[in-house]
């Protein structure tokens, strides 16, 4: 699909010429997609989003000629579908890539709310993004959050509970930033409903 790198001291760089590949996920209307694809550098070559109207809304952007013709639109729960598939639809195969972009939902992570994070299904389709990273093997990623992802914890405890206010210590999966510091296989854990049937 891309033709040669030239190299420039120890860093390979693209030719000016070339776009660099992206998939995105949550796509929502494609709004960080729009943005790349308007710096003329990347080229969006398929999606992947659940919303209906959504979907519409990439398909009239492609019909007025915003976004590459030749984008291919996964339709559908994330959670049902193959990365692989998605890469095979563009002819790319894992590790050639060059980007991964998309936002899983926040609102499980936003300290702003009630932090359900992983306890609340919109908080494990983190790890579905994370399925796609290893399945796809991207030379870059780039996924965007909330703060909160970063200090959330796998099981939340209730403030009143918590080793400061007279609690237990604190279980593993209860450690702030447990979350964002998991070390397991995602792809195992994204097609669990809660992971290790946590409720």
């Amino acid at each position: 699909m891309f033709g040669p790198t030239m190299t420039h001291g120890s860093h390979t760089r693209m030719p000016s010429h070339q776009k660099y590949s992206v998939i995105s996920l949550f796509s929502g209307a494609m709004g960080l997609d729009l943005g790349l694809e308007q710096t003329g550098r990347f080229r969006v070559v398929a999606c992947v989003e659940k919303d209906h109207a959504c979907c519409e809304t990439i398909r009239l952007n492609l019909g007025t000629g915003r976004l590459d013709p030749a984008l291919k639109v996964f339709q559908g729960d994330i959670c049902s579908i193959d990365p692989l598939a998605v890469l095979d639809s563009v002819g790319i195969r894992p590790g050639e890539l060059d980007l991964l972009v998309g936002g899983p939902p926040c609102q499980s992570f936003s300290t702003a709310g009630r932090r359900g994070t992983v306890q609340d299904h919109r908080g494990t389709l983190l790890w579905q993004f994370l399925r796609f990273v290893e399945a796809i093997r991207p030379r870059f990623f780039l996924m965007e959050n909330v703060r909160g992802l970063l200090s959330a914890a796998i099981r939340q405890r209730p403030i009143a509970d918590r080793p400061n206010r007279g609690g237990p210590p604190f279980e593993p999966e209860e450690e702030p930033g447990s979350v964002a510091c998991f070390r397991g296989g995602y792809a195992e854990l994204a097609r669990c409903p809660l992971p290790h049937g946590l409720l």
